[in-house]
C-alpha cells in the first residue's frame, strides 16, 4: 500500500499551527502512535483467533464419483455415487470437543447416516484453567495493548506541548533579543555622532561595540535555539524536517476545579495507567 506523501515536506509555505493543530497532527502522523495503533490492531484480531476456538465451527465436504463394471469383457452400466457432509463442531471451556456430521450418501438409493462424537480429555488438557488460558492470555494482551496505547498517546500530547511552549517561549525571546539588539546598535550610532561632535572620547566606542556584538551573539544563541526547538517540535508531530511552520499561541488555558481527596483517589485507580498495568500483570501471574 503506498503512503500518501508528506504535503509539508517539500513545501516553502508557511504552515500555522495553533496548539490543537499542532496536537491533531501528533495523534495522525506520530511514528509511536501509528506503531502502537498497529500492534493494537493487531492484538484485537489476535483476541478474535482466540474467541473463535470456542465458537461453533461449520464444515462442509462433498465427493462425486462414477464407476463402470467390466464382466466378461462386457461393459455393464455406468454407476454414479455423490456423496454431501455438512458437521458442525464446538469445543467448550472444560476441553470437551462435540461433533456432528451428516452422512449423505446418494448412489442407487438415498442413504443417509448421522455421526455424533463427544471427546473429553480426562488428564492432558483438562478444565478451563488449561484449556482457556491462550484466550485469557489474548485477553490480558488486549487490555494491555489498551493501555499501552493510552500511555503512548498521553505522554505524545504531553511532549508536543511543552515542544509547542517551548517554541513559543523561544520564539519570545528571540523577539527580545532582536529588540535589544536594535537598541544596541541605536546606542551605538548615537555615540558615534556624539564622538564625532566632539562631545564624547574615542574610548566610548570600545563600550557600544562589545555590547552590540555581546547582543548580536544573543540573537545567534536565540535562532539557533529556535531552529533546534522546532526541529523537536517537527519530529514530535510528524512532519518533515524542511517544514516551514509558524505557531500560533493562541489558544486559551481551560480552568479546571480540583477534586476532592476521595474522588481524586478513585481518579487514580481508575484511570492511572501504571496501577492498572500491574495489577493486569498480577492477574497474568
Amino acid at each position: 500500500i503506498a503512503q500518501s506523501p508528506n504535503l509539508y515536506a517539500l513545501s516553502h509555505e508557511t504552515l500555522s499551527l495553533n496548539l490543537q493543530e499542532t496536537i491533531d497532527l501528533a495523534l495522525r502522523l506520530n511514528p509511536d502512535v501509528k506503531t502502537a495503533r498497529i500492534q493494537r490492531t493487531m492484538d484485537k484480531y489476535s483476541l478474535v483467533v482466540a474467541k473463535n476456538e470456542f465458537e461453533f465451527q461449520y464444515s462442509l465436504t462433498g465427493s462425486a464419483g462414477i464407476t463402470q463394471s467390466i464382466a466378461d469383457g462386457n461393459h455393464n452400466a455406468w454407476q454414479a455415487r455423490y456423496n454431501v457432509i455438512p458437521g458442525v463442531n464446538y469445543k467448550t471451556a472444560y476441553g470437551t470437543q462435540l461433533s456432528l456430521e451428516m452422512n449423505n450418501s446418494i448412489a442407487d438409493t438415498y442413504n443417509p447416516s448421522l455421526t455424533f462424537k463427544v471427546m473429553q480429555p480426562l488428564m492432558k488438557g483438562f478444565g478451563p484453567a488449561v484449556v482457556q488460558a491462550a484466550l485469557e492470555n489474548a485477553y490480558t494482551n488486549d487490555k494491555v495493548s489498551s493501555l499501552s496505547l493510552k500511555t503512548t498517546i498521553i505522554n505524545t500530547v504531553t511532549q508536543v506541548i511543552n515542544d509547542f511552549n517551548k517554541v513559543a517561549a523561544t520564539k519570545r525571546n528571540l523577539d527580545v533579543q532582536v529588540s535589544n539588539l536594535n537598541r544596541k546598535i541605536e546606542t551605538r550610532d548615537q555615540t558615534l555622532a556624539k564622538i564625532n561632535a566632539g562631545e564624547l572620547a574615542q574610548t566610548n566606542l570600545s563600550q557600544s561595540e562589545a555590547d552590540l556584538s555581546n547582543a548580536q551573539a544573543a540573537v545567534e544563541r536565540a535562532r539557533n535555539q529556535l531552529s533546534s526547538d522546532t526541529l523537536s517540535l517537527l519530529s514530535e508531530i510528524g512532519l518533515d524536517s524542511e517544514a516551514n511552520i509558524e505557531i500560533v499561541p493562541d489558544t486559551p488555558m481551560t480552568k479546571f476545579t480540583l477534586p476532592t481527596l476521595e474522588k481524586a483517589k478513585t481518579l487514580a485507580v481508575d484511570n492511572n495507567i501504571g496501577y492498572l498495568a500491574s495489577e493486569l500483570a498480577i492477574e497474568s501471574t
